[in-house]
């Protein structure tokens, strides 16, 4: 679906399959205090032994969007996480959970046994997995 422009304080618009979520809706401290660079390397390290080739760049979202986290662009070979988790108030294991998540869709572009298997191996992927579930849930975002 093509975006349409923003019609005023409190409208958002579509942008892809996500729609934007305006800041005074997110309760929490927005500040940005994460570098993904720095976190994907961490994750490199940690989880791929050091080497993990494929990816472009990793980047935050322009807003912060409801419906979805983390996304994998296969041609461009971008990984774009969403901007509303860059904030102190979300742990960085999180966003690393995630970042592992997106670098598996290089190999794997379905979430299948074989994508799960991997996943799997992120240490406490359980609770960021259920952390990312559930942070949405308790936002009072509206649907418009």
């Amino acid at each position: 679906m093509k975006g349409r422009p923003d019609t005023g304080k409190g409208q958002c618009f579509f942008k892809n399959y996500g729609r934007k979520v305006p800041l005074e809706w997110i309760p929490y401290d927005r500040t940005p205090v994460y570098d993904l660079d720095s976190l994907a390397q961490e994750v490199i390290s940690e989880m791929f032994g050091g080497s993990f080739d494929g990816i472009a760049c990793y980047q935050w979202t322009d807003k912060a969007y409801k419906g979805f986290f983390g996304r994998y662009f296969h041609e461009s070979r971008v990984i774009e996480i969403n901007s509303v988790l860059n904030s102190k108030d979300v742990d960085k294991k999180y966003i690393k959970y995630l970042l592992y998540h997106e670098m598996l869709h290089r190999d794997y572009p379905r979430h299948d046994a074989a994508f799960r298997e991997l996943e799997h191996r992120f240490p406490d992927w359980e609770q960021c997995d259920h952390f990312l579930d559930s942070t949405m849930n308790q936002f009072d975002i509206k649907e418009w």
